[in-house]
């Protein structure tokens, strides 16, 4: 079982806090899906080989369901947050996603700006479920259609 504070070399417990930025566990009925499983999802799919970079958390960040109901420079303040550096908008990985045939990156806009949300295609939906299995994992219900 994975390590929901630090996992994948990232201190998930200096997510900051605020009613404007999302959580850091999204709850689906009874099951709450912490960040570590969208981390698992995005280290399962090689979107990233490193651990504890801002793409890789952006990439995680991006996976969740809920992902494009913020803008990127949301989702930049929380990456900032937890892996230092400059407030950073890191698009590049949504291009990624799509290059390596892993899926689509749905655009949302959010109060004028843009957000993302990355949806895996079949195959990469089911290279997620194995890793899952494999961490003893609850798979997000997104996941699984």
């Amino acid at each position: 079982m994975l390590n929901h504070t630090l996992v994948f070399g990232y201190d998930l417990g200096k997510w900051p806090k605020g009613k404007d930025l999302p959580p850091p566990a999204i709850k689906e009925g009874k099951v709450v899906h912490r960040m570590d499983c969208y981390i698992a999802a995005m280290h399962a799919l090689a979107i990233t080989t490193n651990h504890g970079t801002k793409n890789g958390l952006a990439a995680a960040c991006y996976l969740r369901p809920d992902a494009g109901d913020y803008n990127l420079q949301t989702w930049a303040i929380i990456l900032q947050a937890i892996c230092g550096g400059t407030v950073d908008i890191k698009r590049n990985i949504i291009t990624k996603f799509e290059v390596m045939g892993l899926g689509v990156a749905e655009a949302t806009k959010v109060g004028g700006y843009t957000g993302f949300i990355l949806k895996p295609n079949a195959d990469a939906r089911k290279v997620i479920a194995e890793a899952f299995r494999q961490n003893e994992l609850r798979l997000p219900l997104h996941f699984k259609k």
